[in-house]
């Protein structure tokens, strides 16, 4: 009976060989699911990017999300100009606000130390940078639903727990050089309120003529 055992393994081992010499992979392994992608590049085309209704399916209240797409389209006939690194980094086109009207830290600023790490060390003064977000392109980017509050000493990491937030969305028709680098001119701001839900995936503005 061992023998026998033997011989199968022996012919199992021969086929699983030779499936792999084919190119056939007879174990299959499943990749990661898909998610919803980020697309920093402003050069994005609105033909190929998914609307509310594509993110917002009617099954998600079954698979609640812990993250929100900010998404800025500009529908527009002319380009824009998103600031997208300040003097810490961090972008600024978009905000968020509370509902007493306190504009909330939602990066991590890299000049203030983490309460968790303490001797991480700071960073130093960034160079301002701008990008252009041409008509018909969209620019979007994954926020989860996190804020950065800050004592006397440093900077700790919270979820929000409010119910109802702004989200604002900033653009410059125009730019203009300094010494710490490239800055949005002829600034312009809408608000979009929104209710924070486990089904909200996308908070969305459109720029028009």
């Amino acid at each position: 009976m061992r023998g026998r055992l033997g011989k199968i393994w022996l012919v199992c081992g021969y086929i699983v060989f030779a499936m792999h010499g084919c190119g056939i992979d007879p174990i299959p392994f499943p990749g990661p699911t898909g998610s919803t992608p980020i697309y920093e590049d402003a050069s994005y085309s609105s033909g190929d990017a998914m609307s509310v209704a594509d993110v917002m399916q009617p099954d998600d209240s079954q698979n609640p999300s812990s993250e929100t797409m900010w998404r800025l389209k500009n529908a527009s006939s002319a380009s824009v100009w998103l600031q997208q690194g300040s003097s810490n980094g961090n972008p600024t086109w978009y905000a968020l606000i509370d509902s007493s009207g306190n504009s909330l830290a939602i990066h991590d600023d890299c000049g203030v130390s983490n309460c968790d790490d303490p001797d991480a060390g700071v960073c130093g003064i960034s160079w301002a940078t701008v990008i252009e977000l041409k008509p018909g392109a969209i620019q979007e980017v994954e926020w989860d639903r996190t804020i950065w509050v800050t004592d006397a000493q440093c900077e700790t990491n919270e979820a929000v727990t409010e119910v109802e937030y702004t989200g604002r969305f900033c653009w410059g028709l125009a730019t203009l050089a300094a010494d710490s680098g490239d800055f949005v001119d002829e600034v312009h701001c809408e608000d979009q309120v929104f209710q924070r839900t486990d089904t909200l995936t996308s908070i969305t503005y459109t720029i028009l003529d």
